[in-house]
């Protein structure tokens, strides 16, 4: 009975090893067709390898528990690069967002492709409950960053940076949030209370940042916040909540810096070039006749004079029409002889010849330092007086400029380069208008003491000008030439003797001809230089 036992117990002991071991073969085989399942419909992704090829794998897409839902999550669900992949993401050199991909998906939940580019790209995301929906995507070689903005602007979602995560949600809904957060950072400076502090400017005017603080665009104050200036001690004062005053602080230390100068050595060259020739005929003819007998009523004075002897070349010359350069005074050339003598006639003729050619060359170096973005100006020329009529009808002096100006706005560049924005006049004196003719008025007696002169009134002197502006980018310590004032002036005179000066062949003769060139033209030379200071760094530090 026992052995029947012994062996009815080693018979059901026999049946229940067998039983088990037929259910781990059903749950193994279960299990693996599930498996197989999942890899059917694993999406194919191309990731970038080390060598710049790249190379398909196969990325399972993350299983959903089965008793979850969107409808029934809890709260927002957050997704990390796991450690064993980002570490095989660094050994591949795979960089986040840098790697370039190409996948397709067909009817895939957006969840889904969030958490898929969160595992391979290395960024952290936090997924809200309001991201729902399928979608299907078909992309070629893009980077996981165009991957992401392509899924979230199809879906019409938005992404937020929270600390390292990127929080993801609804357009609407982020709005939402960022309305509310502003609001609550209203309302907690609206509940602060107000507190005070004087800082002072060392090189910026205080007037001038005060008004950017306060300005009704984009103020950095609370609508609670008030600011001042002491002018005297060039300092603001503002009264602010707490947490506000330490942006203030850092907004006036990033202005509060030394203005970059720049040094401009100019070079003015005012070249002026003249030629100027004329040719005159002196012609005169003198008798030498002595005179004879007694002149019936002569004084003693005239009686006995003999003009036999013959006089000076110069004295027996009748048509003056000689070579002559007012201009400068020069004397000109000239030869003289008598042509003939005929019995006591004698016929002279002196030809005067001046050429001259002048070269004149003025130079000013002045030089002018400013600071960035600041007008600099030079000026030289003359004030020309002038009188002014006033409503009383009597007249007072004036003055009117005639100067040559050189306006230059300079501006340094981030590169160290400088733009300089040039304007160049030059200012000439012109004619003067007679306003009113002088007159003498006469006395009722015929004494010089009664005879009173009215002086002619001027108006102001007309003033010619001539404007070059220019716009150049230069290096630091270069030259640029400014040049196009330019003046040409040509005059030909020509003076001849009634009738004789006409004649052909001999016409010559009593013509007299004069050629004037006159040319002048303005050259400035400009050479910015950078002065070298300190670091911009250089802000107030006594906060």
């Amino acid at each position: 009975m026992s052995k029947r036992r012994e062996n009815g117990w080693v018979i059901s002991s026999f049946h229940c090893v067998m039983s088990l071991i037929s259910a781990i073969i059903i749950f193994s085989f279960m299990m693996t067709a599930e498996g197989f399942a999942a890899a059917e419909t694993s999406p194919v992704v191309i990731q970038p390898s080390t060598s710049g090829t790249a190379k398909v794998i196969n990325v399972p897409l993350p299983q959903q528990p089965a008793d979850s839902s969107d409808n029934n999550s809890s709260g927002p669900e957050s997704r990390s690069l796991d450690p064993q992949v980002q570490g095989n993401a660094a050994q591949n050199g795979i960089k986040p967002l840098n790697g370039r991909v190409s996948f397709y998906f067909q009817n895939v939940p957006v969840k889904t492709l969030l958490q898929l580019i969160a595992k391979n790209s290395g960024l952290n995301f936090i997924i809200s409950d309001d991201v729902k929906g399928n979608t299907t995507l078909n992309l070629k070689n893009v980077t996981w960053r165009q991957a992401l903005d392509i899924i979230l602007q199809s879906q019409g979602l938005s992404s937020r940076q929270i600390g390292t995560a990127l929080f993801i949600s609804t357009t609407e809904d982020i709005a939402q949030k960022q309305a509310k957060e502003y609001q609550a950072v209203q309302d907690a400076a609206n509940l602060s209370p107000l507190s005070t502090a004087i800082i002072g400017l060392k090189y910026s005017d205080a007037a001038e940042i005060a008004k950017v603080l306060k300005s009704s665009e984009g103020s950095l104050l609370t609508p609670r916040g008030e600011i001042s200036v002491n002018s005297p001690t060039n300092t603001i004062i503002v009264r602010d909540v707490k947490s506000n005053l330490s942006e203030v602080r850092r907004y006036i230390r990033r202005l509060d810096i030394p203005a970059r100068q720049v040094s401009i050595e100019a070079r003015i060259v005012n070249i002026d070039t003249s030629y100027e020739a004329q040719l005159g005929v002196r012609f005169g003819v003198s008798n030498t006749r002595s005179l004879s007998g007694t002149l019936s009523g002569a004084n003693q004075l005239a009686q006995g004079i003999d003009v036999a002897s013959v006089s000076p070349l110069s004295q027996r010359l009748n048509f003056d029409l000689p070579a002559n350069l007012l201009s400068t005074g020069a004397t000109p050339g000239s030869i003289g002889l008598a042509l003939a003598r005929l019995g006591p006639v004698l016929l002279d003729l002196e030809l005067s010849a001046l050429e001259e050619e002048g070269h004149t060359q003025i130079i000013s170096k002045p030089r002018v330092v400013t600071a960035n973005q600041q007008k600099a100006m030079i000026q030289t020329g003359e004030e020309i007086p002038y009188q002014q009529a006033t409503s009383s009808g009597a007249t007072s002096v004036e003055f009117k400029k005639a100067v040559l100006s050189l306006e230059i706005i300079p501006q340094i560049t981030p590169d160290d380069k400088i733009i300089l924005k040039l304007k160049a006049t030059q200012d000439t004196r012109g004619p003067q208008l007679l306003v009113a003719q002088g007159a003498d008025t006469t006395g009722t007696t015929t004494t010089t003491a009664s005879l009173t002169t009215t002086p002619a009134v001027f108006g102001p002197p007309t003033i010619n000008t001539q404007e070059v502006q220019s716009y150049v980018l230069l290096n630091d310590n270069e030259t640029v030439v400014i040049g196009g004032v330019y003046k040409l002036t040509k005059s030909n005179t020509f003076d001849r003797v009634p009738f004789f000066g006409s004649l052909p062949i001999v016409g010559g003769l009593f013509r007299h001809r004069g050629i004037k060139n006159e040319k002048s033209e303005l050259l400035i030379f400009l050479t910015p230089k950078i002065i070298k200071q300190q670091s911009r760094a250089m802000a107030y530090k006594g906060d």
